[in-house]
């Protein structure tokens, strides 16, 4: 199985985990279920390891008024929103430990008989946490209670993992830009973000994507991204695949340093994010965030230059609703959020041929210090009379004559607008002003629900769907135009946890999961050009990708056509499986188990499938035409002509 590695690994004193990464283009998800199935023939060898864990644990000792251990003491556990409750019972030596429990708020009941009941409320359970309780039983009938009031210590003395988490309350009172909980990351000490991250400038046009922070000095772009214990981090890039909603996540945890060697993909930390379920209780709640150009005042500049006031629309609007199907027993969970913003900038500018340039007119073409530009005809370059170098002869009346007028040439300039306004300089620099809007939309769904069997087996299943939409128009309005097309991105990410607990002391987890991201992105004028109609022979569309508009270069003048690598086909898939099981023996918890991952990646990002062409100004400079001078040679010029550099990929 080609890529594949398992490693055995130590994670201190009676510590290890199997971990597999399997890196492969060709292998099925079945492939994955066929390692998990070996797996579990191997689990009695593998020494103890917490496994990634999406819950919380609560445990502690029992005593009597002795100071004595008191064993076979009922721990019943129940979650205060939904009523579901575990129990468990004290080892020989008084130790109890309910593991596996949702994070939330839970009522911790024990009961012996001879001895009276104590109840503590409101125990916060948090993902990742050991919650350590301890009983001191008074003599007495089981029917009087005895209410347990107090901090929970914040000192989690259990584990040696640093970290923090962020819970339901920060995630939905702390502004968001873009309502991203993953904003809330650099809330945590140890983490550190990229200031182009801070202020917004990634996207699909950036060097910098939205994981570019460092945890615990780690390198950017290294850390873990967990949702419900699945991996959401994309292998092309490592970005993670989407970002849950405020409304959708119940807490999060930044794991910065010492956590267990199951997160072994990490070069810094892990943020682990638990997404909201149901309850016996129907909460909804419904919410709109906009942004509009008419409540703003236009920028000063703009009024300098007696500019309009940009367009700029901005609503984020979503609704969410969770609740039972069946009270103590199942629950929902689903939320939509959408994502609408159209802008216009106040305006950019492009330099352009003249109209006299393109009838070959060059006789008021000026240079930016007012100098006339003088073209020579490559066709007269001939060896120096002196007999060093070569020599060419100026254009009469600094024309190009039509008939010299290449046939391409020619036949793009119909796809090109004149300018527009004045040009800056002599050389009428900028003398095409234009306004670029965008579109940015995205669709998100999610839905979860949660069943519980009995107190022994419980399952959750959750789905998530993401859809977005980039989108510019180009500054011509034709075939011509130099911008990217639309930019489509969609997400499904799944996830199936079930926990089965198969005796008093021995409890099994499994978890499937799915991530899928695709990019794809094509001509922003799909299907409209043909290389034909454009003077090119028809052997080059017929060996060719696709075709579009050729990329067009000019000294001294902005290019025409699309820039190179617009097609893009990226695919990119996570299959995860994830199986531990806990076994508690006196003090002792031994837990060990398996995580597996197939990644499947298909990138394809075209280049410039019709051709790349540049034209300088050295094929119409002279006298010397090797000899480059601001008074020789023009780039549209050398244009016109046909003669230039280039290359076409076939």
């Amino acid at each position: 199985m080609a890529g594949m590695a398992i490693d055995l690994r130590a994670g201190g004193a009676g510590k290890g985990i199997i971990t597999s990464e399997v890196h492969t283009l060709t292998h099925s998800f079945f492939s994955l279920l066929r390692c998990l199935a070996v797996t579990t023939a191997v689990l009695s060898l593998v020494t103890a390891a917490r496994a990634q864990n999406i819950t919380g644990t609560i445990l502690g000792s029992i005593t009597d008024p002795a100071g004595a251990a008191v064993p076979g003491v009922e721990v019943r556990v129940t979650h205060s929103e939904t009523g579901q409750s575990t129990a468990v019972r004290s080892s020989d030596i008084g130790h109890f430990e309910a593991p596996y429990l949702r994070p939330g708020n839970y009522q911790v009941r024990v009961a012996a008989p001879g001895f009276r009941a104590i109840v503590r409320e409101r125990v916060p359970v948090q993902v990742e946490s050991r919650v350590r309780l301890d009983f001191a039983l008074e003599v007495g009938e089981v029917s009087n209670t005895v209410e347990v009031t107090g901090q929970i210590p914040l000192l989690e003395s259990e584990s040696s993992s640093l970290g923090s988490v962020v819970g339901s309350k920060s995630i939905q009172e702390l502004p968001l830009r873009g309502r991203n909980v993953f904003d809330l990351v650099g809330l945590s000490p140890a983490v550190q973000v990229n200031p182009a991250v801070a202020l917004g400038q990634t996207g699909s046009y950036s060097s910098f994507v939205a994981s570019d922070i460092s945890i615990n000095g780690g390198r950017f772009r290294t850390n873990e991204y967990l949702v419900d214990g699945v991996s959401i981090l994309l292998p092309e890039n490592n970005n993670y695949a989407f970002a849950p909603t405020p409304d959708g996540t119940q807490e999060f945890k930044v794991q910065t340093s010492d956590y267990g060697p199951q997160f072994g993909r990490s070069g810094g930390g892990v943020v682990n994010v638990i997404t909201r379920g149901g309850s016996n209780e129907l909460h909804g709640s419904i919410s709109e965030f906009f942004r509009n150009d008419r409540l703003t005042a236009n920028a000063f500049f703009n009024n300098l230059r007696n500019q309009a006031r940009p367009v700029y629309h901005f609503n984020l609007f979503g609704a969410a609703i969770g609740g039972p199907v069946i009270k103590n027993r199942t629950f929902f969970f689903g939320e939509y959020q959408g994502h609408r913003q159209d802008t216009a900038g106040a305006g950019s500018v492009a330099t352009l041929p003249t109209a006299a340039q393109r009838s070959g007119d060059f006789s008021r073409t000026l240079n930016s210090t007012g100098q006339p530009v003088v073209l020579y005809d490559p066709l007269t370059t001939r060896a120096a009379p002196a007999g060093a170098g070569y020599v060419r002869e100026v254009f009469p009346g600094n024309v190009i004559p039509a008939a010299r007028f290449d046939r391409v040439s020619a036949r793009m300039l119909k796809y090109v607008p004149l300018p527009n306004r004045p040009g800056r300089t002599p050389a009428e620099l900028d003398n095409y002003g234009f306004t670029s809007p965008s579109l940015n939309n995205s669709d998100y769904w999610t839905v979860r629900v949660d069943h519980r069997f009995s107190e022994r087996h419980g399952i959750f299943g959750r789905f998530t769907r993401t859809l977005g939409l980039d989108s510019a128009k180009g500054p011509f309005g034709t075939i011509a135009d130099n911008t990217f097309g639309d930019t489509n991105n969609r997400v499904i990410n799944a996830a199936v946890n079930d926990t089965l607990t198969l005796t008093p002391t021995r409890v099994l987890t499994w978890r499937l999961g799915f991530t899928r991201r695709f990019e794809g992105r094509g001509d922003l004028h799909e299907g409209e050009t043909s290389l034909v109609e454009l003077g090119f022979p028809s052997s080059i569309p017929a060996a060719i990708q696709e075709q579009i508009f050729p990329a067009v270069g000019m000294n001294g003048y902005t290019g025409w056509g699309p820039p190179g690598g617009e097609r893009i086909r990226r695919g990119n898939d996570i299959y995860t499986a994830v199986v531990d099981q806990t076994e508690m023996h006196g003090r002792h918890t031994l837990i060990y188990g398996g995580d597996f991952r197939l990644y499947n990646q298909t990138p394809f990002q075209g280049g410039n499938p019709s051709g790349a062409y540049n034209f300088g100004r050295d094929f119409t400079q002279g006298p010397d035409p090797l000899r480059a001078t601001l008074t020789a040679g023009d780039g549209f010029g050398s244009l016109l002509l046909g003669y230039g550099s280039g290359s076409i990929n076939l």
